[in-house]
Parts: structure tokens; sequence; C-alpha cells
């Protein structure tokens, strides 16, 4: 009986323990149920087991950093680009409740974020993300397309500590670390000493920030998931520090509160989203390198963010980055039909053709699926049927949502996506705005062969040439009121030289000629192409000369020390960009 009772004292005892001067014991309410199941693990002849009490301590002072828990997930409205949808709980620019649809590889990233709170810092795990992959000075991935800048599935290690403490990215100095299970006295030792653990087992990051004396309990800070009472399974809780569970196989002490005053915060631009286009300002300004202030940057009619809905994600919100069957991109790759050439567009359906039923028969035909083959036509895979791959399908440079004309078809996004909702719906009569080929108007005339006439070949409207124009005879023909068309001679150079004009007046003597903006782009200017200018003065002075020439700007003075106002024209004819270097080129005969 005086066993029992000795028992009963200790069992009691985390609700009667006195507490240190910096902590507060926690007092539960006795459950009597829970120790029942204590008194009969005495019964059973098996020895006292705390176990029984939940695993809890029979010392019951707990001490804790009081860190906040947070989940591995995605935690801010910057978009990613493969997440699986664009709709729901768990869509593409929303903020996550877990790592359901974004995250499951975001546990280093969101250790990182839990102790960078306890610091006083708002750092999320979606910048840390793009801070490793794109910020981060030895990353490899800084060339990476936007596709990659928040990718959920990287797996990271602990590259993103010392930044997150506001140290620079290399200075590891208030760290320490071990590859090795530290002891449970080691782990005390540090969160008396106010330094949050953060532990690595096979695949996944925790932290440590609470221990309960007398036992081997410590808190655990977990972004999975919380504890469901199973030692072996994951989860935030006072667990049994040598747990199965626990199987650490490195360690980093990280640094006290005082000594990481300087924490990193998200930056406004994070949250912000100045133009309401559904695109944070971060997003815009250093990823997709649109307009914070526009919702349509490139002023085609179709909104910055439904254009990047056109080459992630289908008709029906699915993306298509991460839909692969080997090589190919099922989404959004048309099929052609072998017999009767029906070609099958998912950009139009929103269904990928490996998901139809397979019952499905050709519309055209009526004949079977099986008689479809992926990509028989090399002009086809070179086009627009790798979408997701290519979001500057002409090949400018430009994106999409940068590129009021992504195909280069001659009309603009919105004139061929009319809903402005960054869905091709042929259905509604639209054309694909990524593939040349399809813009349809009596305004626009094109041909992928040689255009054949014996005399004339007649255009009513304008005629836009994607490539060069050459011509053999003469490039001449104007319209005159009295006299009916007449031929008016172009004027041929030897090299391509671009013209710009215009009329000024000295001031003083001299004056600065700001050249136009947009010129300054179509040409080359620098100091082994530079530009020809002529002066005409059509007032009297002492003579003009030009002084200081720049790539964008050129002084005029007048000679002998004039002083005067005079008037004068200027022409300025630079070298064409892109073609500095050519000089009476060759043509390869045409047969």
């Amino acid at each position: 009986m005086k066993l029992y009772a000795t028992i009963l004292i200790l069992a009691l005892g985390p609700w009667c323990l006195p507490a240190r001067a910096e902590t507060a014991p926690v007092c539960p309410p006795l459950d009597v149920e829970v120790f029942k199941a204590f008194l009969k693990s005495i019964d059973d002849g098996k020895g006292p087991n705390p176990a029984a009490l939940g695993g809890r301590s029979v010392s019951g002072v707990q001490h804790s950093l009081g860190i906040p828990h947070d989940l591995q997930r995605k935690d801010t409205r910057m978009l990613c680009l493969q997440c699986e949808r664009n709709y729901g709980a768990n869509a593409w620019d929303v903020i996550q409740a877990d790592h359901t649809g974004h995250g499951s590889n975001y546990c280093a990233r969101t250790s990182a974020k839990m102790i960078n709170h306890y610091y006083g810092g708002t750092i999320t795990a979606d910048r840390l993300t793009y801070w490793m992959l794109v910020e981060y000075p030895d990353s490899n991935k800084k060339d990476w397309p936007i596709e990659y800048q928040q990718w959920h599935h990287y797996n990271s290690g602990c590259e993103m500590d010392p930044w997150a403490c506001g140290f620079s990215y290399n200075d590891w100095s208030k760290f320490s670390s071990g590859d090795v299970k530290p002891t449970i006295v080691q782990i005390r030792s540090w969160i008396d000493g106010g330094h949050p653990v953060q532990v690595i087992i096979p695949g996944h990051s925790l932290v440590i920030d609470g221990y309960e004396e007398g036992t081997n309990t410590i808190h655990l800070l977990d972004p999975w998931s919380f504890w469901d009472g199973n030692d072996s399974h994951d989860g935030t809780g006072w667990r049994n520090y040598y747990g199965a569970y626990l199987n650490i196989n490195f360690y980093y002490v990280w640094p006290t509160r005082a000594q990481a005053p300087s924490p990193r915060n998200d930056e406004a631009s994070v949250s912000a989203d100045s133009d309401g286009d559904g695109i944070v300002d971060f997003d815009e300004i250093n990823r997709f390198h649109t307009s914070a202030y526009s919702s349509d940057s490139d002023g085609d009619g179709v909104p910055d963010k439904k254009e990047v809905i056109s080459y992630c994600f289908d008709a029906a919100g699915n993306n298509c980055i991460n839909h692969r069957i080997g090589d190919v991109w099922t989404c959004k790759v048309k099929v052609t039909h072998d017999p009767c050439g029906y070609v099958y567009n998912p950009r139009a359906t929103g269904v990928p053709f490996a998901s139809l039923p397979a019952g499905w028969t050709c519309p055209n035909c009526g004949n079977a699926k099986t008689g479809f083959t992926q990509n028989i036509d090399p002009d086809t895979q070179t086009m627009r049927d790798l979408v997701a791959a290519n979001p500057d399908p002409d090949n400018d440079g430009l994106r999409a949502e940068r590129d009021p004309n992504s195909d280069n078809d001659g009309a603009t996004d919105g004139q061929e996506d009319t809903n402005r909702n960054g869905i091709f719906e042929a259905s509604l009569g639209e054309t694909d705005p990524f593939d040349f080929r399809d813009f349809h108007s009596p305004n626009i005339i094109r041909s992928d062969r040689d255009l054949m006439a014996k005399r004339y070949a007649v255009v009513g409207h304008d005629l836009l040439i994607h490539g060069n124009l050459y011509c053999s005879g003469n490039k001449a023909l104007v319209k005159t009121e009295s006299f009916g068309p007449r031929l008016v001679n172009v004027e041929e150079s030897a090299e391509s030289y671009h013209f710009d004009r215009g009329q000024a007046a000295l001031q003083g003597g001299w004056v600065t000629i700001n050249l136009d903006p947009v010129f300054v782009q179509t040409v080359t200017i620098d100091e082994r192409t530079p530009p020809l200018i002529r002066l005409m003065p059509t007032a009297d002075c002492r003579g003009l000369c030009v002084g200081r020439r720049t790539a964008t700007s050129f002084t005029v003075k007048e000679v002998r020390g004039g002083t005067s106002n005079a008037t004068f024209n200027w022409e300025v004819a630079a070298k064409r960009a892109g073609y500095a270097a050519e000089r009476l080129g060759k043509l390869e005969p045409v047969n």
C-alpha cells in the first residue's frame, strides 16, 4: 500500500509541482479515466507506465519558447504556375490551409518561417522559395523560367536560415549544428538559453521549442500536421523525444531572439495588388515584368492574369505544366485523325485527348478514338501545341502577358480572345491567339507557300510579311488626284538605314536635340556605328556644326563663336537595329 501511495504521489506530480521563476507549471485537471489506466498498468505487473497518462511527464513543469506553429503550405497570393488548378481552395493564387494543394516540400522553409516569426519577422514560405531559387547567390536555378520560381516541389535544404534571421546569406556564425541526434540534456540546455532547435529526420524538417522537466518529453512543432497520439507518427505536440518518429540525423541550433534583432520581413509588394488584376505587385515587378499599375500591361485588351492563365491552364481550369504522358503534354496537344484529317484541339474543349472516354468517336467521320495519332505533323509540333512549355509562341522574347500579338499574326490577342478570359473557345467563334495559322480575316491574306500569279497579285489592304521582302523589280506606286496612278521611285541604299528629321532653333549659339526614344530603339547608335547627321540652316548665321553626340541626342553649335538664335532643319540617318553589319548582302538563287 505504501508503494501505491508513493506511486500516487508521483503520478499526481504534474498537478502539484511548483514552478521555476521564469516559467509556469501546466496544471490541467486530473482525468480520472486516464489515471485509472495508469493504475491498471501497475496492476498488470508491468510497473508504472507514464505513457498511460498520454505520454505526459510525472514532473509536469513545461518550458517553451512559444514559437508560433504553422503548417507547410502556400501562404501568399503569389502565383504558382505549377498548382494543379486555378479554382477552389487549393488554387494557384490563394493562401492555402495546408500542404494538400501546394507545399508538400515546404517543411524546411516553414521551419525557418516559424522561427523568423518568433524573432518578430513576417517572412513567408513563398517568399523564401523565391529567394532560394532566384536571389540566393549560390543558386544554380536563377535562369529557370517563371513557371519554376514558385516551385513548391523543390526539395530545399536549410540554405535560407541565415537570410531569414536578417544575416548575410552565408553568415552561420551564430548557428551551431551537428549530424547526430542530440541528447535530451542538450535540448534542455539550448531551450533554457533561448535557442530554437531545428531538427532533420529523413525527408523532413521540424522545430523543437520546449521540454518538460523530469521526463524525455519535448515540444515539437511539425509543419506537416498535428499529433494523433501515436508516437511513431508525425505531428505537433508534447512528444517523447526518444519515440520512433524522431529519428534525427541532423540539427541546427538557431540564435536567440536577442542575437537576431532584424529578422526578414516580406516586402509590402508581396501582398499588395495596386492595379487589382489578381497578380501581386511583387510578381509583376520581379517575375512577369508587367506593370503593377495597369491590369493590361501590353494593351491588347486581355488582362495580364488572364494571359498567364492562357498558357498554364486548359478551359476546365486544370494545370497543363504538370500533366504529361512521357514527354507529351497532354492538356494542350493536338491530335490528328489519320483517315479523315480531323484535328482534335484540347485547347478548345478543355479535355485532354487521353482523357476522352473509350467510346468517343471522331466528330468528322465517326471512327473510333484509336484512329488518332499525336503530333504527326512536324510543323504542328513546333507551333502552339506544346503550349505549356511555350508562353512565347512567336519566339520574340515576350511572354503572352507582355506581347499584344502573341503569335505575330497581325491580330492582337484581344481580337482573337474576344471575351478576354484567357481561354480559347472555338465554339464562340474565337481564334487561337497562340497559333498564327488560326486567325482568319478578310483584311489579312497569308500563305505558307509562294503566292503565284501571271501578272499581278493584288492585296486589297495592308500586307504583313513575317520575314524579308525581296524585289527584282521596282517598288513604286502612288495615286495622284489629277494624273492617276504614277510610279514614284524608292530611294535604295547599300546599307540599311532609318531616318528621322526635324526642325529646331539655336539658343544663344547652341542647342541639344533629343532623339525620339521610339526611333532610338529601331536603330544602332554607338562608337562603332555613329549616326550620320545633316544640318540645313533656314536663317542667317555663321554656319552650323555637330558637337557632342550620344546614343540618344546630339548638340548643334554655331561656328566661329556665333551666338545667334538661327533656325535650321536636321536629319539623322542611323543603321537599323540588327542589320548594322549588313552591306550589299548576297541573295541565294530561288528556283
